[in-house]
């Protein structure tokens, strides 16, 4: 299991294994406000979501716990492959 945190942030990334599937979890209120602000239907809201995970630094921190494209992320029971 690897974790990273950011209290300054408010949320946490660390990594499940299953099925010899990787799966990155975030949690948090950070995370927890903004996927409440998110329709996952919505091409433009999705956009929206994106930026905030590179603004709010998640972006950088999955890629230093090695995440590639295709890897599983889950936030908040809410799971999706990661792409760039």
């Amino acid at each position: 299991k690897l974790e990273s945190s950011d209290d300054s942030l408010d949320y946490n990334i660390y990594v499940t294994t299953e099925r010899k599937e990787k799966i990155y979890n975030i949690e948090g209120k950070a995370v927890e406000k903004l996927l409440n602000r998110v329709n996952v239907t919505d091409r433009e809201s999705m956009h929206y979501f994106h930026k905030q995970l590179i603004d709010m630094g998640i972006e950088k921190k999955l890629k230093g716990m090695g995440i590639q494209e295709g890897d599983t992320v889950n936030i908040l029971d809410w799971y999706f492959e990661w792409y760039e």
